[in-house]
C-alpha cells in the first residue's frame, strides 16, 4: 500500500493502535511522482469523508484502480474513490500530466481530451 484510510466500521477489531481518524501514508508512497502522490491524496481523502452507509459506501474498483474504474458501470463510478480522484486529477493536472504520472490511463483516458 501506498496510503489507506481505515474503516470506522472496524474500528472495535484492531488491537494494533490505528484509527479511522487519520489516513495512514506508507513508505511506498516516497518513491511516487508528485502528481500520482497528490492523486493517491485526493483517493485517500475521498475514502475517508465516506459516511460508510450503505448508500453511499466509496469503494475501490474490483478489477484495478485507476485503469479499473473506467471499466465500472455509471452507478458503481459514483461509489468510487479513483473515480473521483481521476476527474479531479484529469481537471487539475490535464491529460498529459496525468498520464506521465499513470502511464497505465494511456490508452483509456481518449487523446482528444486537454
Amino acid at each position: 500500500w501506498r496510503a489507506y484510510s481505515p474503516r470506522q466500521q472496524d474500528e472495535d477489531k484492531r488491537k494494533d493502535g490505528i484509527t479511522a481518524g487519520r489516513i495512514y501514508l506508507c513508505d511506498r508512497i516516497d518513491f511516487e511522482v508528485q502528481d500520482l502522490f497528490t492523486h493517491i491524496l485526493l483517493h485517500e481523502t475521498i475514502h475517508f469523508v465516506d459516511d460508510e452507509s450503505k448508500e453511499r459506501n466509496i469503494q475501490d474498483a474490483p478489477n484495478g484502480y485507476r485503469e479499473g474504474a473506467f471499466k465500472l458501470t455509471h452507478a458503481q463510478r459514483m461509489h468510487n474513490s479513483d473515480n473521483y480522484a481521476l476527474f479531479a486529477s484529469h481537471v487539475a493536472f490535464g491529460r498529459a500530466r496525468l498520464v506521465a504520472s499513470q502511464p497505465t490511463l494511456a490508452p483509456v483516458i481518449p487523446p482528444d481530451l486537454p
